[in-house]
């Protein structure tokens, strides 16, 4: 399997964090996605009339799932941030989290008109320019989540989670019942759990990029109470322990 990411068109950098690409093979086995606190739409290609192919939308997640689509299939993923999506779709983000949809149910021009544009050719980089365009018509037609939505969460994304709601709200000038509205509406999970979700993703990357560091110091440095917090917290979102999915990571 081939995958890499690519940045989307300026204008569409606060919603969009990158572009993904999976090429896939029939001998891979289907993965187990994590929670990152961003929704996905994807476009899944195949020459195969054995394959599903169409277009999807993934909710916030907040705990792993394996993957449903075909491994041997192709897929071209847009990654939204957290609040990204909502302009878009303009439809409340809490209605799909955890839950995967046909993007034509919810927006039929990104949906099925999109997805046959797009395959029409094999050619990537034609496919990106092709989304740009369709993402950029959209941004300037929708209204944009509030600046109290979008703020809060850079926030919580630089502070990697390690920030109280009460802070973040006191921060942001608004009440913390006020903040939990706008994130229902615009993100589909609520602050604290989307702070949740930021630092549990913060200890994934260190356990793949840093896998000899112990769990305690990284329970410690990531806001944890100690061990057993982190494992717990851990295991809920990824359904293993940081150990094993450390281990498995060397593997």
């Amino acid at each position: 399997m081939t995958y890499y990411e690519v940045l989307p068109a300026l204008p569409l950098q606060p919603y969009v964090e990158c572009y993904w690409i999976r090429r896939g093979r029939p001998v891979a086995q289907p993965a187990r996605i994590l929670p990152d606190g961003c929704t996905d739409v994807l476009y899944v290609f195949s020459h195969s009339s054995a394959v599903s192919t169409g277009s999807l939308l993934v909710g916030t997640m907040t705990r792993a799932v394996l993957s449903s689509v075909a491994p041997e299939a192709d897929v071209l993923g847009i990654r939204f941030r957290p609040g990204g999506l909502f302009p878009f779709v303009q439809t409340p983000l809490h209605l799909f989290t955890d839950e995967l949809v046909e993007l034509a149910l919810v927006q039929k021009q990104l949906g099925d008109r999109l997805f046959a544009e797009l395959s029409d050719t094999d050619d990537w980089l034609a496919r990106i320019a092709t989304v740009n365009q369709a993402l950029q018509k959209r941004l300037s037609a929708g209204s944009l989540p509030p600046l109290s939505v979008l703020a809060s969460v850079r926030q919580l994304e630089m502070q990697r989670g390690q920030l109280s709601i009460d802070q973040l709200a006191d921060q942001i000038g608004i009440s913390r019942r006020q903040l939990e509205r706008q994130y229902q509406q615009y993100v589909g999970v609520s602050p604290k759990l989307l702070a949740r979700i930021l630092r549990f993703r913060q200890v994934q990357t260190l356990l793949q990029t840093q896998p000899a560091d112990s769990l305690m110091g990284l329970a410690f440095d990531n806001g944890y109470t100690d061990h057993a917090h982190l494992t717990k917290e851990f295991k809920g979102f990824a359904g293993i322990t940081p150990s094993t999915f450390g281990a498995d990571f060397i593997a």
